[in-house]
């Protein structure tokens, strides 16, 4: 496709989200809407299909949930789960990825399963999670991790990476781009630079005319044999849909960790999350004054475990600025992993599964409104994905390998009667439609 033609279908795009807003994908707008008694499906990748086991054999010795496995596929698996509030059997199922984030077009009929550092992306029927395209990137290409849906249209806007590798001493041969693809081939229709290493997280920001992208902004460190993280650039980089061009690049002043994931609503309420790695010591001493079990860090890497730097709010308002938002006791913060926003309360919600906790934060000046101990107050352990539900009313939290939890938006009650009980197999993120 010739790019000003491409160009100019995206600006029809963005026109439409203006005049039609509620057909956005992951729409905040659609997320104020109030539906009483919606009951959602939600979709939950699990990373470690290799403990799971079904009548007696390893989940990968199933025909039945290989049935997606290309034939001479011998590369990383993930087995998804649909899960119903509605009564309907769980479906699950092993797809060809190495991903943790579904996307499910806004009219329900096509999903989308982006790669996390892997070589392939799939597309797949939301209810019976039968694969449609396999697709495989060029050679060098990556996948990112996320993807959104975008206005109108039945294309996406997909992260994709130049290979992660060692520091070459050149921030630019490390930064990645923005593909968008037609989600019924999963061909690029175009790709632009996204300014940011190691692009993770992209946001269709409210106006439907801006993505937000949370760059890692790290590259393996030369200096050690072992792949050990070494901290170059992270940001947040905003981009105009219809041009490609780059809005706005922000950075922190001092940056205290990866910047992997955002909820980015407006250009004042963009919230990320760090994620640092650190010596066994530097966790140790966060948690010495906790007086009770947890279970261990189950994503240790490189000998080091992760640490507690601040979540961050971004304003790229006036040239753009961070600012760090933080808890009395910095160990509830350990181990940042996913983040929404509430635009009816005007609130950031993050967890942090090293902590057991769902933290809440102001959009008005980042003041901190409520820390729920999930584990204490009904037994959901290392919280990790969460997401608005589409009834309005609330919020979903998944734990990392078992049952979903709801929470009323607002006032932030567990709703027990609500609670899914169910097996899962290690995440980070949960998509409900």
């Amino acid at each position: 496709m010739k790019r000003r033609r491409f160009l100019y279908g995206m600006g029809v795009f963005s026109l439409s989200a203006l005049t039609a807003a509620p057909s956005l994908s992951k729409s905040w707008v659609k997320s104020e809407a109030v539906r009483p008694g919606y009951r959602a499906t939600y979709f939950v990748p699990g990373y470690h299909p290799k403990i799971a086991y079904y009548r007696g054999k390893p989940v990968s010795e199933v025909p039945a949930l290989r049935r997606n496995i290309p034939k001479g596929y011998d590369g990383n698996m993930v087995l998804l789960n649909r899960i119903s509030e509605r009564g309907e059997p769980t479906v699950r199922t092993l797809m060809p990825v190495k991903g943790h984030d579904i996307d499910i077009h806004p009219d329900g009929h096509i999903g989308v399963f982006n790669t996390q550092n892997g070589p392939t992306m799939v597309s797949f029927d939301p209810k019976t999670l039968e694969m449609g395209v396999f697709h495989v990137y060029e050679e060098g290409i990556f996948g990112g991790g996320h993807s959104v849906f975008l206005p109108g249209s039945d294309n996406m806007a997909v992260t994709e990476r130049t290979a992660y590798r060692k520091f070459t001493g050149d921030l630019k041969a490390h930064e990645g781009r923005l593909a968008i693809r037609d989600t019924k081939t999963l061909k690029a229709l175009e790709t632009y630079p996204c300014h940011g290493i190691a692009p993770h997280e992209v946001q269709l920001m409210r106006d439907g005319k801006h993505l937000a992208v949370a760059n890692y902004g790290s590259a393996y460190d030369p200096k050690y044999e072992k792949n050990r993280p070494l901290l170059l650039d992270p940001s947040v980089t905003i981009i105009e849909l219809a041009s490609g061009k780059l809005v706005e690049s922000i950075r922190p002043a001092k940056p205290a960790g990866e910047i992997r994931h955002l909820a980015a609503y407006d250009r004042k309420r963009i919230f990320c999350l760090q994620n640092m790695f650190a010596p066994p010591a530097e966790q140790a001493r966060l948690l010495a004054g906790v007086d009770e079990f947890l279970l261990p860090d189950l994503a240790p890497k490189y000998g080091m475990l992760q640490t507690a730097p601040p979540m961050l709010q971004a304003d790229a308002a006036e040239g753009g600025s961070f600012a760090n938002l933080t808890t009395p006791n910095m160990r509830s913060m350990l181990r940042a992993q996913s983040v929404t926003y509430d635009p009816v309360h005007d609130e950031a919600i993050a967890t942090f599964p090293g902590a057991n906790r769902v933290l809440v934060f102001r959009g008005t000046d980042g003041g901190l409104v409520r820390e729920i101990d999930t584990a204490a107050s009904g037994g959901l352990r290392l919280p990790r994905g969460v997401c608005l539900h589409p009834d309005g009313e609330h919020y979903a939290v998944a734990g990392d390998f078992q049952d979903i939890a709801l929470f009323r938006r607002g006032s932030h009650e567990r709703v027990h009667d609500r609670s899914i009980y169910t097996l899962l197999f290690g995440h980070s993120h949960i998509t409900a439609i």
